[in-house]
């Protein structure tokens, strides 16, 4: 998910660098069918290194590690969990989150003040086949 999701990025922002190395099979796919780590694309999606490199400076009870396709989904529970695990006073709650059916996605109410990510979140990504 994490590498459609900056496949999508990437196309929607660069569509000439994308559209023409093809299709993002063509992209991450060595000559044998798999998927090949070094691409530039799928990179930044082999979390394992980048948890590596954060447990030499941390201990794991330092980290939370939370599921970005439930901050799509349902923001609040995760964003409660995180106040909690920072130890911070609760500050989000319904009121302060609602999800906006004209973008697709959740937004912020501070003090009547509606505060929504830009036009690049929430888009739709492409499907593949297996």
């Amino acid at each position: 998910e994490r590498l459609i999701s900056d496949y999508a990025h990437i196309l929607n922002a660069q569509p000439k660098h994308v559209k023409g190395s093809g299709s993002l099979a063509n992209q991450i796919l060595n000559s044998k069918g798999e998927v090949d780590p070094n691409m530039y694309i799928v990179k930044p999606s082999m979390y394992y290194i980048h948890m590596e490199n954060v447990l030499k400076f941390f201990k794991r009870d330092q980290i939370l590690v939370v599921d970005g396709s439930q901050m799509s989904k349902d923001p609040l529970p995760v964003l409660q969990k995180l106040e909690k695990f920072l130890d911070i006073p609760q500050w989000y709650n319904e009121e302060r989150l609602y999800y906006n059916k004209s973008k697709g996605f959740y937004c912020m109410n501070i003090n009547h003040d509606i505060k929504c990510l830009n036009s690049a979140k929430g888009r739709e990504h492409p499907t593949l086949d297996s």
